[in-house]
């Protein structure tokens, strides 16, 4: 439901069969590098898009999120 209605055109919704759903308790330290490995590359991929941050920019500009002077 929070993916449907997030308003950011810029999101991933990904299910980790099995683990639970906190990330610090509860899972094996395997399973949380893996939650922790997917959040890093996404965030890295927004990072150091092709265009140097313009196209997330655009993404975002009316997402809320984004602050224009």
């Amino acid at each position: 439901m929070l993916y449907e209605v997030a308003s950011s055109s810029d999101k991933t919704f990904k299910l980790y069969p099995k683990m639970w759903h906190a990330l610090l308790y509860g899972e094996t330290n395997e399973n949380s590098e893996i939650v922790f490995g997917d959040i890093i590359n996404w965030l890295e991929d927004r990072a150091t898009d092709s265009n140097g941050g313009l196209e997330s920019q655009l993404k975002h500009k009316h997402d809320g999120f984004l602050k224009h002077k």
